[in-house]
């Protein structure tokens, strides 16, 4: 196979069948030949003029390499073409191999000034007859506010004719000027994007048009020059959101239908979204948002079929995805039929800081395998890198195929990544990667891929002990085909014989060779055969067989040699080999075993011997997909016979399976679905032993769709085998999904007492919150679900709206970092959570709670208050009293069911808002918030096998109010002293009127006292006398 240009043999033993190098990291881009073009801004500048900030490609089809350019844009630099201008930016034209010249753009008086970014951003139409579009994204106009304050970052963009190279072409400026009054910016220009089938029309982002939400401008050239324009403001997002950052359009949910997708990623909550932009009825609809808060979720877009099915796949940036700090990362979306889209695969860089994802280019089907393949840029690991990854039917490679390192003394390299053009014309796409912070462009060309094909087989297999000195004929045939390849190609192939233990040698002009090389002049797709003869010297060892193989290599190309395109001089020699070929690694075999063996005779007859194998192959009945990363299987070769020689077990594992470890074994080429593997056996395997072997393989990117994985092995020896069917065998493995997500509640304040008063007005607000806890109890990790809450928030009288509960704050968690519930949306009865009646559910009763029958009653099914009817205000979705609003949050990744979503809802009731008259002839309140989940993955929903958990939840809160204390009025209070006095006085007057106050009385009631006790004591002496 070939890395970066260059040529190395792979050796993996397969033995019979020739077999195809493991996957490595290699590709067809040459970055060790490359033109290297070198700042070409005026030497003069303070700063870094961030030449190759920007960059396109173009070819005019010519195979003269005077029809192909660079366009190079310098953000920064001063230019002689706007001397008066402060760094206003400028382009340079570069053909290959030859210094670069300024291409000024200028229209009346509409000219670059100071800081005005041209060449921020840069792209051709890919065309014969192309136009080139380059923006100025920080270009100032002279337009006034009515405040009289100028509008900063109105952006220009410029359009010229490839092919022109006159300084005085007239150029026509796009997506000026128009009615931009109380607009704080646009910053017109700052990403390009047009469609690889345009019919001359283009989409310009202005992320900080309407203080940072964003427009698009869709501009289209009608075929008389002139042109109309379009604009497409993101108003319903937020400030700052920066809609417009990044801009692509595919076919992601059909084959007919192009949508335009464009990133913000400031948005929900900085977690950063991709939205479809629709230019003809002008909406903006969300197709999803990051995972990560500050990831820049939308930084970086491209679209490409990845997976050869038709559909294009969205590639989303995330540069500042955060492992330890700014790792970065890639999100491939999958669109499906009901036009959603789910994560298909997740790339992810390694180097802190490196900022992976900042830039993401389709490239096409570079190879010519049937699949497109991506460039990622990490312009700050180290000096920066691009990866290279290869397309296939299950998507892109876990791995990149191919790093391209940054070239010796660049920085910043994969910045910018330009559409792929064949500059060279080679047929084979072409790249040019900007290093901006050094001032450095590389053209990077790719060499053209060829699938080769090598066999070795002989006339015999085996030769016994009793043979005399034994000679037979091999037989080498190579073959190779490919896209735009030389219908006639040389290969050198390299034969060896026995090179252990030199029982046998190849012979040569009579002469015997343990090695012989050889060329073979190929013709496409004709394989071309050559016969040899091998002269067996000696079979003393007859438990190894006698290995032949042959390897082939094609020509190589030189390396290190860097053409650099200095403003003055030209330096180093450009070794790019346009006759060279790769060899894709993937698809072709480089290398073919074959063995004869040796073989031993049993029984007093001499006989050959007659083995009877068994293969048993275990490995679990049923699979639930994703449960587990990993997979065993467990194979068992016994022999029941006499010896076996050269044992075999080849055991056939699905191509969409990865062989992770198998110790004893080699891969072998994919053949249709399959991936054959083959085991060595012990040699030889005696009477009644076995011998186990263990493969363990990767499972993690089996689709949900897979309904099973069958396995297929069989056990082969160079003895007869007389075994009647067990030497074959076969296992299927049932695959399911297994979700069972649920809801629950976190135990909160479900009783909050508050005073009452004939004030409504002066009622305060309170305060409480409700949590609900969402988990995924199956054992398939799920990639989205919704979770809808219901909050009755108005209360409906005479057809007036009242809000009485106000939403204060949202806050959701999963496995402990930070989520946000983006894109709330108020509903009136679409949600599914809305329909539940949040009465008619028992379920979310704490049952073992002893305030749950003090406070609660169910009566036939339903749930109330247990306080009196009369006496409770029911708040609930299901009032017609109450009109309720539904927050939509999504609540995953559910990655293990460890993983807990927790939401929780804060929530103010305000007493005062409610009707006088509801609040004094009732005292309590009964509010109840209900929930429901749904499961919005691709294909997981119709696979679902267990539903065991609740998908609908209710949280309830009893407000209880006291004894409204009513005030008596000054009046009453003034009345009753009155009376009480009066009362008084009456009764004194009664006490006078009988005489209880005069004197006299008292002396008459003292003298009649006294008499009483005079005769008292007169009776006692009169009684004492008698008695003496």
């Amino acid at each position: 196979m070939f890395y970066l240009g260059r040529c190395y043999t792979f050796y993996v033993a397969i033995v019979i069948f020739a077999v195809a190098p493991k996957r490595v990291a290699t590709f067809s881009f040459d970055s060790e030949n490359l033109i290297l073009y070198e700042d070409a801004a005026r030497s003069n500048q303070r700063r870094s003029s961030y030449f190759g900030y920007s960059l396109a490609l173009w070819s005019s089809g010519n195979k003269d390499l005077n029809g192909s350019w660079i366009f190079i844009g310098a953000p920064r630099a001063n230019s002689s073409r706007y001397p008066n201008a402060r760094e206003p930016g400028t382009v340079f034209k570069c053909e290959i191999g030859k210094p670069c010249t300024e291409w000024s753009f200028e229209h009346s008086s509409i000219k670059p000034g100071d800081g005005s970014w041209l060449g921020g951003s840069i792209m051709t139409e890919k065309r014969s007859d192309a136009n080139v579009l380059v923006c100025g994204p920080k270009w100032l106009d002279v337009l006034y506010s009515k405040t009289n304050q100028p509008i900063p970052m109105t952006g220009v963009c410029y359009k010229r004719a490839a092919k022109e190279n006159n300084s005085n072409q007239d150029k026509t400026t796009i997506g000026i000027s128009g009615n931009r009054e109380g607009y704080n910016s646009n910053g017109l220009g700052a990403s390009i994007h047009i469609p690889d089938d345009s019919l001359r029309n283009a989409v310009i982002g202005g992320p900080v048009q309407r203080w940072g939400r964003g427009a698009l401008t869709e501009i289209q050239w009608t075929f008389d020059g002139n042109q109309r324009s379009n604009l497409l403001p993101f108003t319903p997002l937020e400030n700052s959101a920066y809609a417009g950052y990044a801009i692509t359009s595919g076919y992601y949910f059909n084959t007919f239908e192009r949508i335009t997708v464009t990133g913000a990623p400031r948005t929900a909550k900085l977690r950063g979204s991709v939205f479809e932009s629709n230019f003809r009825n002008g909406t903006i609809s969300s197709l999803g948002s990051g995972e990560q808060a500050g990831e820049y979720y939308g930084y970086a877009l491209a679209s490409c079929d990845v997976n050869g099915d038709g559909r294009d796949e969205l590639l989303v940036g995330a540069p500042h995805w955060t492992k330890d700090v700014d790792e970065g990362r890639v999100y491939v979306l999958a669109g499906s039929r009901d036009k959603t889209f789910a994560v298909a695969s997740r790339l992810e860089g390694r180097t802190p800081r490196g900022r992976f994802g900042s830039t993401i280019t389709c490239l096409g089907d570079v190879d010519f395998d049937g699949y497109a393949d991506v460039a990622v840029g990490a312009p700050y690991a180290g000096s920066g890198s691009v990866f290279v990854y290869r397309g296939s039917r299950s998507g892109l490679s876990n791995g990149h195929s191919q790093k391209i390192p940054a070239p010796e003394s660049t920085k910043g390299f994969g910045i910018s990544i330009s559409e792929p053009r064949d500059v060279d014309h080679n047929g084979y796409a072409d790249i040019a990667v900007g290093a901006y912070l050094s001032g450095h462009v590389a053209l990077i060309r790719s060499k053209r891929v060829v699938t080769t094909k090598v066999t070795l087989k002989s006339d015999t297999r085996q030769i016994t002990l009793q043979s005399d000195p034994f000679v037979f004929t091999i037989t080498v045939c190579s073959s190779y085909k490919g896209v735009h390849v030389e219908k006639e190609l040389s290969v050198e192939n390299e034969l060896t014989v026995d090179e252990v233990y030199n029982r046998a040698k190849v012979v040569i002009a009579k002469e015997n060779k343990q090695r012989h090389i050889f060329v073979h002049t190929l013709q496409k797709s004709k394989p071309n055969c050559e016969n040899f003869l091998i002269n067996v010297t000696k079979n003393d060892n007859i438990r190894q067989a006698i290995k032949l193989s042959v390897t082939q290599t094609f020509n190589e190309s030189p390396t290190g040699g860097i053409l650099r395109i200095g403003k003055d001089k030209i330096t180093g020699k450009d070794l790019f080999c346009h006759d060279c070929v790769v060899i894709d690694p993937l698809w072709s075999t480089v290398r073919a075993e074959h063995d004869v063996t040796l073989a031993a005779k049993c029984g007093s007859d001499s006989h050959t011997c007659r083995s009877k194998l068994k293969i048993v192959l275990e490995t679990v009945d049923e699979f639930v997909i994703d449960s587990s990363p990993g997979l065993t299987l467990n194979i068992s070769v016994k022999n029941a016979g006499e010896p076996a020689y050269h044992t075999k077990a080849m055991i056939r594992v699905p191509i969409s399976l990865t062989v992770v470890d198998s110790v004893g074994c080699t891969d072998g080429t994919a053949t249709g679905n399959y991936t054959e593997i083959t085991c060595q056996i012990a040699n030889p395997l005696e009477t009644d032993k076995a011998q186990n072997i263990s493969i363990y393989l990767d499972v993690s990117t089996i689709s949900w769709d897979t309904e099973k994985i069958d396995f297929t092995a069989k056990a082969t020896t160079e003895s007869d085998d007389i075994s009647e069917g067990t030497s074959k065998t076969h296992h299927s493995i049932a695959c399911r999904v297994e979700t069972d997500v649920g809801i629950s509640r976190k135990s909160t304040m479900d009783t909050i007492g508050f005073a009452r008063t004939d004030q409504i007005e002066n009622l305060p607000n309170k305060s409480f919150e409700h949590t609900y806890l969402v988990m995924n109890y199956g054992r398939t990790p799920i990639s989205k679900v919704v979770l809808g809450v219901s909050v009755p928030t108005h209360w409906i009288e005479a057809d007036e709206e009242i809000e009485v509960v106000r939403i204060s704050e949202i806050r959701s968690k999963l496995d402990g970092n930070q989520l946000i519930c983006e894109n709330a949306t108020e509903n009136e009865g679409t949600e599914p959570s809305a329909r539940i009646d949040a009465t008619t559910m028992t379920e979310w009763l704490d049952e073992d709670s002893p305030s749950t029958n003090t406070k609660f009653s169910v009566i036939e099914g339903k749930v109330f208050s247990s306080y009196p009817d009369n006496r409770t205000i029911y708040v609930n979705s299901t009032n017609p009293s109450f009109k309720w609003r539904t927050i939509n949050c999504e609540v995953a990744p559910f990655q293990s069911t460890q993983s807990v979503a927790e939401v929780t809802f804060a929530f103010e009731l305000m007493l005062a808002k409610f009707p006088p008259k509801v609040i004094q002839a009732k005292d309590i309140i009964f509010f109840v918030t209900n929930g429901s989940i749904v499961i919005s993955s691709l294909n997981v929903i119709d696979r679902q096998t267990v539903n065991n958990a609740s998908d609908a939840m209710m949280i309830g809160t009893v407000l209880t109010g006291t004894q409204i204390e009513h005030r008596i009025a000054i009046w009453i209070l003034v009345l009753a002293v009155f009376l009480a006095l009066l009362l008084l006085i009456l009764i004194t007057l009664g006490l006078l009127k009988f005489g209880f106050f005069k004197r006299s009385k008292k002396l008459e009631l003292q003298a009649l006292l006294q008499q009483q006790t005079d005769e008292s004591t007169g009776t006692a002496g009169q009684a004492n006398n008698a008695t003496e």
